[in-house]
């Protein structure tokens, strides 16, 4: 058994045990190592800190981190340093809106948006839509466009509100999917870049013609990622070490 007087001072104090602690009030620190940690009552600080828990109200068992913002403005962040101490990267984000950013990727079993439904004012009736997903790393784009005199260009940065290049820079092995909407003459077209060409067989048409892009990534991050060939290009099967 050990006992120890109180300390509200960090500066203060160094203490070992090789056995267990028990701490009835709080507990004050610059670092601490600890194997296994256990907090059974939760009690959250009334300033700015953090404080970690094992909730057991009704037998739940439910672990919680609990952040006091005070008057900052919240959230988590992770981290990751070397051995010098030196900040390596940011590697998650997690907002006071629930807002996450993630600097690599995330592979899930599966996943869906899960949102108020909105036909409902009640917040417990709920809408999911599960995700789109298939063996390559695609982009999507698409739109509408007025036909004048059988031909419509579609500048794909532009229309996608993105800087002049972006679109070449990001995107291989494009293909796209022409409709003609409001009449039954045929179309065509063709990709140069990041121009979306459309014509029309009448050269008179003013047609309304709906257009589809996909495009599959390119960039460097993609690249990068251990889940892909040197080309960006996913590969979609493998075995759990």
């Amino acid at each position: 058994m050990l006992s120890v007087s109180a300390s509200t001072s960090i500066n203060t104090g160094a203490l070992t045990i090789a056995g267990g602690l028990g701490v009835s009030g709080d507990m004050y620190g610059r670092s601490a190592t600890f194997d296994v940690v256990q907090v059974i009552n939760f009690i959250a600080p009334n300033s700015q800190g953090a404080s970690l828990a094992w909730n057991r109200d009704g037998g739940s068992g439910v672990a919680g981190i609990r952040n006091q913002r005070g008057t900052g403005i919240g959230g988590f962040e992770f981290l990751n340093y070397d051995n010098s101490n030196t900040l390596l990267n940011v590697s998650m984000t997690l907002t006071e809106s629930g807002n996450l950013s993630v600097t690599g990727s995330i592979s899930k079993a599966s996943g869906t948006f899960d949102i108020q439904h909105p036909l409902s004012e009640n917040v417990k009736d709920r809408l999911i839509h599960s995700f789109i997903e298939g063996p390559k790393c695609d982009l999507i784009y698409r739109g509408k466009c007025n036909l004048v005199n059988g031909t419509c260009v579609i500048n794909l940065d532009i229309v996608s509100n993105m800087t002049i290049g972006t679109f070449t820079s990001l995107c291989q092995n494009t293909d796209f999917y022409l409709q003609n909407n409001s009449g039954f003459d045929s179309v065509r077209g063709n990709i140069n870049g990041n121009i979306l060409t459309i014509n029309c067989s009448n050269i008179n048409s003013s047609d309304i013609i709906s257009w589809l892009v996909i495009g599959e990534r390119k960039d460097k991050f993609i690249k990068a990622w251990d889940r892909t060939d040197p080309n960006g290009r996913l590969i979609p099967e493998y075995t759990r070490m």
